[in-house]
């Protein structure tokens, strides 16, 4: 039996919304999201234990570039920094409803980030795609309409499971070490602002004063004293 892990390994994934309501909540049963969450998770679970699937998204109706995708474009420079990849259905979906006159522009800003996408249509990485499949992709139509089918996989060594497990447990791992270091380093800020004009800034006025300024948690919850303390002494204090 594999052997578990006191770390969930996740595999991280990106929808892009495109129609529908602006979600107020959860995307499970958005009507863009659905099929492709259909596809990811079908995809999360033939990793057995990896199946812990994480999903960031954006809701743009139109796009020109990399920074009208603020969510995407933070997680790819994320899995940049730690040789990650991310996982999406279909690259076709990054320029279907590209609303500028120059599809080759957003092409050479995903380009920067090859290594770290992988798409589920064709099962490669956006740099392993030959030039024809990369015309095909940009010259794509809405909608995009694809129906992931699973495909019989044969089964693994045990030993082979378990390093693919600690690999990705691994690599979640720094990911949320990086961005709680982000936040630790926003909070430093604002403590070092308030100091300015205080003797002493004690972790309820820190807590407080980021709540009131819009600044929230990793999980994007609001801090409390216990949690500022935390987080600052991943900085040394």
């Amino acid at each position: 039996m594999l052997q578990q892990h006191k770390e969930t390994a996740s595999i991280y994934a990106y929808v892009l919304l495109t129609h529908g309501p602006k979600p107020k909540g959860s995307i499970e049963n958005h009507p863009a999201a659905r099929q492709q969450i259909s596809n990811l998770r079908g995809a999360a679970l033939e990793f057995e234990s990896l199946a812990d699937l994480r999903i960031a998204y954006d809701y743009a109706r139109s796009f020109s570039k990399l920074a009208d995708l603020p969510n995407f474009l933070k997680l790819l420079k994320a899995f940049k920094k730690h040789n990650g990849t991310v996982l999406i259905d279909d690259f076709r979906r990054l320029f279907a409803n590209h609303s500028g006159d120059d599809r080759a522009a957003l092409l050479d800003e995903l380009l920067d980030f090859k290594e770290n996408i992988r798409d589920l249509k064709t099962s490669k990485l956006l740099g392993e795609l030959s030039q024809t499949q990369v015309t095909l992709i940009c010259a794509a139509e809405s909608p995009v309409k694809f129906a992931r089918t699973p495909a019989p996989r044969a089964p693994r060594a045990k030993d082979e499971r378990q390093l693919q497990t600690q690999k990705a447990v691994d690599a979640s791992r720094k990911v949320r070490s990086s961005a709680a270091d982000a936040k630790a380093r926003e909070l430093a800020e604002l403590r070092d602002r308030l100091a300015a004009t205080s003797n002493e800034v004690s972790n309820r006025q820190l807590a407080d004063a980021a709540n009131a300024e819009g600044l929230r948690t990793t999980r994007g919850k609001l801090w409390k004293p216990a949690g500022v303390n935390r987080m600052l002494k991943r900085l040394g204090g």
